[in-house]
């Protein structure tokens, strides 16, 4: 979307202020970058953004420092500009965390749409993991019985094989399922399974960190 971050890293000031140029006049935001040196020693990472990298000739240590902003976290998606557009550097690139690879020189057009793509991908994943917090704090709300009764809810498994597996009464599942509803603030079976799966509930150590 419009008004999203780019910076753009590239050893040449002349390229640097022509790919700034081209990303201002369609609404980005840009921090341009002389070395990705340059730009790990700062704070970069604190919003989402894209980072291109001018690399003509990428080699071990570019890719090395291709990684080293990758780890930084999830707030940027990187690609990669190479005038060295072969198989195997692209797929180096991408092993070491790039989004995307741009063989150079490329039309405008080309550059923009990797851009929007990876931001793109970049939002989407962010909601995503937004919506998984919200689902995990809402499983917060349960007690570790609660939850155990919900994880063989989740499972698919009759009120009488979790009744038999927690070594309670089938009416106490419904009791604790009626409380879980409550509690969630969900009025359907379906809402409260939705939740449920968006926070992985079936991965074990999601119900640890819950309870």
């Amino acid at each position: 979307m419009k008004h999203d971050l780019v910076h753009v890293v590239d050893d040449d000031e002349a390229v640097r202020n022509t790919l700034s140029l081209l990303l201002h006049a369609n609404g980005y935001r840009v921090r341009p970058w002389s070395s990705g040196e340059a730009m790990l020693a700062n704070d970069f990472d604190s919003e989402p953004a894209c980072v291109l990298i001018d690399l003509r000739a990428p080699t071990a240590a570019d890719l090395d420092l291709l990684e080293a902003i990758n780890r930084r976290g999830t707030m940027v998606a990187t690609i990669i500009l190479s005038e060295q557009a072969d198989v195997r550097t692209a797929v180096a690139a991408l092993q070491r965390g790039a989004a995307n690879f741009i063989a150079m020189p490329a039309e405008s057009e080309l550059l923009l749409n990797g851009i929007r793509d990876v931001l793109g991908s970049l939002h989407n994943r962010q909601a995503a993991e937004a919506r998984r917090r919200d689902a995990i704090a809402q499983l917060g709300k349960l007690s570790p019985r609660e939850l155990e009764v919900l994880h063989g809810v989740a499972s698919g498994k009759q009120n009488k094989v979790i009744a038999l597996e927690l070594g309670i009464s089938p009416r106490t599942v419904e009791v604790y399922r009626a409380n879980i509803m409550e509690k969630m603030n969900c009025r359907t079976l379906a809402g409260i399974l939705r939740i449920a799966f968006i926070a992985g509930l079936l991965e074990d150590n999601v119900i640890a960190g819950a309870a």
